[in-house]
């Protein structure tokens, strides 16, 4: 498709292909609610886990899609390329200012059957970010939620560094130290970057985030993984 066509589909709603997920063992986690329920018109196998779909991309890792008619042929272009063909007809003058090519935002949809690991993400200031990095706040709107199920959000009170260090350093289960919320479908809950945090098993949610892909781990129930990063179940 030439430059002009293109031109006019970015004036046009873009939706991008609907099954941008991560593969299984990224998101060992995960369930079958997204391929069964929230997308089930794509008659996905039945036994397909997904933990992730990432609905608004513009990270390398799994970025949008758009199938794009060309000759007969479907043809794809990432939400990437399109920025960098029409930055301002995408984002406006204002954020390509301020972001470049670059989408400031991304948007997941989660379907945890697990615990997800204990996480904490750096601020915009963190000195250790290089220029075209970015820290990482988000929020988690609760789609769903099974009956006693919530997210873990900050340390609890009174519970001191040097506390928390040496039952990490036991490997004992620090989940006591952390605030345990219990969580309903249509609450919208704001992750401030600093804050530990940790999606719980039975909660699906949609997370919107800023594009940075920085996660420091802090704990994750002790499971194992590989020198890929993937998890080893036990």
């Amino acid at each position: 498709m030439d430059y002009n066509s293109l031109k006019k589909m970015v004036y046009r709603p873009l939706i991008p292909k609907p099954d941008n997920f991560t593969p299984k063992e990224r998101t060992p986690w995960g369930g079958i609610k997204i391929p069964q329920k929230y997308k089930k018109w794509l008659n996905l196998p039945k036994d397909l886990i997904v933990g992730e779909s990432w609905e608004i991309s513009g990270h390398p890792t799994f970025p949008s899609k758009f199938i794009l008619p060309d000759r007969n042929e479907k043809s794809e272009i990432t939400l990437p390329e399109l920025l960098q063909l029409f930055p301002k007809e995408i984002l406006g003058e204002t954020l390509v200012a301020k972001f470049n090519h670059q989408i400031p935002i991304m948007i997941k949809l989660l379907d945890a059957t697990k615990n997800l690991s204990v996480q904490v993400h750096p601020d915009d200031g963190y000195i250790h970010l290089s220029p075209s990095e970015t820290g990482k706040t988000e929020a988690w709107y609760i789609v769903e939620a099974e009956p006693g199920c919530g997210l873990y959000l900050g340390i609890r009170e009174n519970v001191t560094p040097v506390q928390l260090r040496k039952a990490l350093e036991r490997g004992e289960d620090i989940s006591i130290y952390l605030n345990f919320v219990p969580v309903h479908a249509g609450e919208m809950y704001f992750i401030a970057a600093g804050t530990i945090h940790a999606i719980g098993k039975g909660v699906t949610l949609i997370e919107p985030q800023q594009t940075s892909q920085i996660t420091y781990r802090f704990w994750d129930w002790n499971h194992r993984y590989n020198e890929k990063g993937e998890f080893k179940a036990k």
